[in-house]
C-alpha cells in the first residue's frame, strides 16, 4: 500500500506528490512561519488597509508604485492600481498604520490599469504612468499633497497594457511599453528613451518589434541582464538578436492571461527570471549568446501552483511575497531555496 508522509515545516507549495519524491507539505498558513525545516514560528506583522473608500470600479489590486518625497514633500505614497480608480496611500514609519488618501474624488480611468511604473528623466522630471489594455495610458505628473493629483493621457494616445523599466546603452533610462501603441492589434513593443526633453506624458516612441504570430495579450516584463522577457497570454517571449523579433519560449504552452503576470527578475542566480504561468512557476535562466546560437537554460514544474497570482513583492534577496486571489486576498511568504 502506497503511504504518503507530511509535514508542516519546510517549504511551501508542496500539497501534491513531486516527481522526485519526499514528503508532501503545506500550501500557505495564516500566522505562522513555517518555511525552515524543523521551525515554527509567528508569521510577520500584517497591516491590512481597506481601500473601498478610493471608489471606482474594483479589480484585483495587480500593481504598485512608489511617489518619493523628490515628487511629493507630504510622501511618500504608494499608489495600488486596484480597478479604475487608483489607491493613493500615504506611507508612514513602520510601526504606524498606512494611511489611505483616495476619497473617491480623484477622476475615473477608462478601464481598469493593467499596470503602474515610476520613472525619472536625465533631467530629473518625476512621473508616474498607469497602462490600461484598450485606453491610452494616463501619467500623473504632479503629485499632490491629498486625495488628488495632477494627470493626462500620453501624447499621442499611445495604448501600452504593460510598462517596464528596461537597460539602456546610454545614460538616459529606457522605457518599454506593450500593447496596441496607436493601433488595434495588440501586437506592439516599443520604447521611449527618457532623455532630458522627453517625459512618458510627451514621449519620442520607437518601435522594437511588431509581434507575428496568433493574437496575444501582453501580461508582463522582466529584464534577464540586457534582454528583454515579455510575458504574454502565449507565454514568455525572448527577442531573438538575430532577427530582431520575439519568439515564445514555451511553444506547447496554451493561450491563458493567467500567463506571465507580475514576472520579475531575481538577481541572486545572476540574474534569472521568475515567470509565474498558470498552473506552476518557471525560473527562467539568463539567455547566453555564442556566435549565432542562443541557448536557454530553464528550469520548470518546480513549485505548482493552485491559485491566480496577482502580485510579486521583493522582500530580501532569497525571498518574495506573492500576492494571491481566491476566495478572499492573502499574502503569501515563500523562500525559494537551491
Amino acid at each position: 500500500m502506497p503511504v504518503s508522509r507530511w509535514r508542516v515545516d519546510g517549504p511551501a507549495l508542496l500539497s501534491e506528490q513531486q516527481y522526485e519524491g519526499g514528503p508532501l507539505g503545506c500550501d500557505y498558513t495564516e500566522g505562522i512561519d513555517c518555511r525552515w525545516p524543523g521551525r515554527m514560528v509567528l508569521g510577520p506583522l500584517m497591516t491590512v488597509l481597506d481601500c473601498a473608500a478610493a471608489g471606482g470600479t474594483v479589480a484585483n489590486t495587480n500593481g504598485f508604485a512608489v511617489a518619493p518625497v523628490s515628487m511629493q514633500a507630504a510622501g511618500p505614497f504608494l499608489y495600488a492600481i486596484r480597478g479604475t480608480k487608483w489607491a493613493k496611500i500615504k506611507i508612514t514609519a513602520a510601526a504606524a498604520a498606512l494611511t489611505l488618501s483616495s476619497d473617491d474624488t480623484e477622476g475615473a480611468l477608462g478601464e481598469a490599469a493593467t499596470d503602474i511604473e515610476y520613472s525619472r528623466n536625465a533631467a530629473g522630471t518625476e512621473e508616474i504612468i498607469i497602462g490600461m489594455d484598450n485606453t491610452a495610458a494616463r501619467v500623473i505628473t504632479t503629485v499632490g499633497a491629498g486625495a488628488t493629483d495632477t494627470d493626462a493621457a500620453v501624447t499621442g494616445n499611445y495604448k501600452w497594457r504593460i510598462i517596464g523599466l528596461a537597460g539602456s546603452v546610454s545614460a538616459a533610462r529606457e522605457v518599454a511599453c506593450f500593447g496596441r501603441g496607436t493601433g488595434t492589434p495588440q501586437n506592439l513593443a516599443q520604447q521611449v528613451t527618457l532623455s532630458t526633453t522627453v517625459t512618458l506624458v510627451t514621449p519620442t516612441v520607437t518601435l522594437r518589434s511588431t509581434m507575428g504570430g496568433e493574437p496575444i495579450v501582453f501580461t508582463g516584463f522582466a529584464m534577464d541582464g540586457d534582454f528583454w522577457i515579455v510575458g504574454t497570454s502565449n507565454g514568455p517571449y525572448y527577442i531573438d538578436p538575430n532577427f530582431n523579433t520575439f519568439r515564445p519560449l514555451i511553444d506547447e504552452l496554451d493561450q491563458d492571461n493567467a500567463h506571465c503576470g507580475q514576472m520579475t527578475t531575481w538577481r541572486l542566480l545572476g540574474p534569472a527570471v521568475l515567470i509565474p504561468l498558470k498552473r506552476f512557476i518557471e525560473l527562467f535562466f539568463h539567455v547566453s549568446l555564442d556566435g549565432d546560437s542562443t541557448y536557454v537554460y530553464r528550469i520548470r514544474g518546480w513549485v505548482p501552483l493552485r491559485f491566480r497570482l496577482t502580485e510579486i513583492l521583493r522582500v530580501g534577496a532569497e525571498e518574495y511575497r506573492l500576492m494571491r486571489w481566491r476566495r478572499h486576498r492573502e499574502l503569501l511568504n515563500i523562500r525559494i531555496e537551491e
